[in-house]
């Protein structure tokens, strides 16, 4: 089973923790840091949750954040029930790798049995973030 964890930005700072609420009436994600009392809820802005998976450099991978590989930056979104990469060419145009937990393991063993393995996966690189890095979009 995965570790379930959520990365949120309080305004000054990105805060770790393993629980998030979503008031739908405010508009606003509450977010229990880790270390912190079960009762001492942060107001975050930004929220991104954990995929489970690390980058060649052992760097965890959250959701929003970008990816590079082959000169090219991706972004890491959950949709449709998993976590996706969405390509970003220099045209803009997207290109989407359903599954990012197959698009980073199984595409990194070439003698798996059905292994897609392409050599890109072992250079992904997390580079930055959707929030703090708009300029890599």
């Amino acid at each position: 089973m995965r570790e379930i964890k959520f990365r949120g930005y309080d305004g000054m700072d990105w805060i770790f923790g393993s629980a998030v609420q979503y008031d739908k009436h405010t508009n606003t994600w509450y977010m229990i840091e880790n270390g912190s009392p079960d009762d001492d809820w942060i107001v975050v802005g930004e929220v991104g949750q954990y995929t489970g998976l690390k980058d060649k450099q052992g760097v965890e991978i959250y959701e929003g954040d970008v990816l590079k590989s082959h000169n090219q930056n991706n972004i890491v979104r959950y949709e449709h029930g998993s976590f996706m990469v969405i390509g970003l060419h220099k045209d803009k145009y997207e290109r989407t790798y359903n599954h990012l937990k197959s698009y980073l393991v199984d595409l990194t063993i070439p003698d798996a049995e059905g292994s897609k393995y392409d050599g890109v996966t072992i250079r992904l690189e997390v580079v930055g973030n959707i929030h703090d890095n708009t300029e890599l979009l």
